[in-house]
């Protein structure tokens, strides 16, 4: 895999180390990097458009020309709260409706630090409630964006029918083991970035006795968790143990959930299945699993 993060490297040349950086900064100039990587090329019979929501989000919507007719995935995309956007998971979110036959929405929800905790969370609950008709969504996030969708799940029960989480970031322990062997630097995603991450998201000095569980939802009241959930890790992310522990906890509540733990992978990978030949079978796997999973599979 080293290759492979030499090629990250050289992509991201010229770039600042992310912690020197404001929000503002690392916005313009990693979002770009990444949109010119990652968004093309086009899924062929996936059509784009973008819309706006009757919550007042926009989106950009991806449909399928198989799309299953009333079929809908929200994708919550990562970067920690603070950078990437629809557009950079473009390509990503075609290959998903293609894959799932579905209409895949990707919103545009407000960044921090400029909006922190909780302002894209209450942004994404309208959104969410305000799709009340039909069959609930299924949604899928990663990273930051699997923090999100597994904490919608848990306050809108009502409007989510399943849930896809990929490397997500679901607590702020720092001492766990994934961190001490791959939060060091020589991965993608080191535990350094990680915490400013967090200070944007959800600075201490705002919450002086601990996040919120709405914030670190790893905390939160998992027993009552209502919808299947599948879970995807990558070997060498430091946030692995956050996703590991959340499946044994709802295993522990005896809740329906599954687990895809991705050999030899890192954080970030899902983008880079176009020179990573392992990641799109995975990820396919992965898909149709969210698909497909009942309880006892």
């Amino acid at each position: 895999m080293f290759e492979i993060y030499d090629r990250l490297i050289a992509d991201a040349e010229g770039i600042p180390p992310l912690i020197e950086m404001t929000p503002a900064q690392a916005r313009a100039m990693i979002t770009p990097m990444a949109m010119a990587r990652y968004a093309s090329p086009a899924v062929p019979d996936v059509e784009i458009r973008t819309k706006t929501f009757a919550s007042g989000l926009q989106a950009l919507v991806h449909t399928s020309r198989t799309a299953v007719e009333g079929r809908k995935i929200i994708f919550l995309h990562g970067g920690g709260w603070v950078f990437l956007s629809p557009q950079v998971y473009r390509r990503l979110c075609g290959v998903i409706a293609a894959r799932c036959q579905a209409q895949v929405i990707a919103p545009f929800y407000p960044q921090s630090a400029e909006a922190p905790y909780p302002q894209a969370l209450n942004v994404l609950l309208d959104f969410v409630r305000s799709l009340r008709h039909g069959v609930p969504p299924i949604v899928i996030g990663d990273s930051a964006g699997a923090n999100m969708a597994l904490v919608l799940a848990l306050k809108a029960p009502e409007a989510i029918g399943r849930l896809g989480l990929i490397y997500g970031v679901f607590d702020d322990d720092f001492s766990t083991d994934s961190h001490i062997v791959n939060g060091a630097g020589r991965h993608p995603l080191s535990s350094l970035e990680m915490r400013w991450f967090w200070h944007q998201y959800a600075a201490h000095k705002d919450f002086p006795n601990g996040r919120p569980w709405e914030a670190r939802p790893l905390r939160g009241p998992l027993d009552e968790l209502k919808v299947p959930a599948v879970i995807a890790t990558a070997e060498h992310d430091c946030l692995r143990d956050d996703s590991l522990a959340l499946y044994e906890m709802l295993k522990s509540h005896g809740k329906d959930v599954a687990l895809h733990d991705w050999p030899d992978l890192y954080h970030g990978c899902i983008l880079h299945d176009t020179f990573v030949p392992e990641v799109r079978p995975l990820l396919n796997r992965f898909l149709d699993d969210v698909m497909d999973h009942q309880k006892g599979d």
